[in-house]
């Protein structure tokens, strides 16, 4: 896709933060609020954003909508 990422994201992305993380923080979402938006825990948003668990097509295609991004973004 020909879509750019949002400078912000970008300028996380190249800091070596994760692209979950970047975009949560973009959309200025705290990690429970978003856990509460697709139905899962904090921890496991934390897990996700630090590499400790794979996201899965599923819970991307969930955070993705929550967080009104393209879901290619988040692969």
């Amino acid at each position: 896709s020909a879509e750019r990422l949002p400078a912000e994201v970008s300028r996380l992305l190249l800091g070596g933060m994760s692209r979950l993380k970047a975009f949560r923080l973009w959309r200025d979402i705290g990690q429970v609020k978003l856990a509460d938006d697709i139905g899962t825990s904090q921890g496991f948003i934390s897990d996700l954003e630090n590499g400790r668990r794979a996201m899965t097509d599923e819970v991307r295609g969930r955070l993705a909508t929550a967080l009104d991004v393209p879901v290619h973004w988040l692969a």
